[in-house]
């Protein structure tokens, strides 16, 4: 799961946390069956999804609010590129255009 988080999270710097768009945690769920299906793999159900991000990825958190009041046009389309997008290979596309934009 902590490579499925990388793929749709931001890296936090100096810090291990990764931070998700708000959105609810169910959606986040939804999103993840989805990509496990594009990957031809079977997702975890849902309370053992739940439960293996509470007590395995808790560096992972959901942000309530957006605290940048203003990004870069690449960031600001990149980032939301990247959770649109569904399968695997063109989140890491664009999380390498990411990184190498950052």
């Amino acid at each position: 799961m902590t490579w499925y988080f990388n793929t749709i999270g931001c890296q936090m710097p100096n810090s291990d946390t990764i931070h998700l768009k708000p959105l609810k945690k169910s959606n986040v769920y939804a999103d993840y069956c989805v990509y496990m299906k594009t990957l031809k793999m079977v997702p975890y159900e849902k309370k053992a999804f739940f439960k293996i991000w509470k007590n395995c990825t808790s560096h992972v958190k959901v942000t309530k609010v957006k605290r940048v009041t203003g990004k870069c046009f690449a960031c600001s389309e990149l980032a939301l590129l990247k959770f649109s997008r569904r399968d695997a290979v063109a989140r890491e596309m664009i999380e390498t255009l990411i990184a190498y934009h950052r």
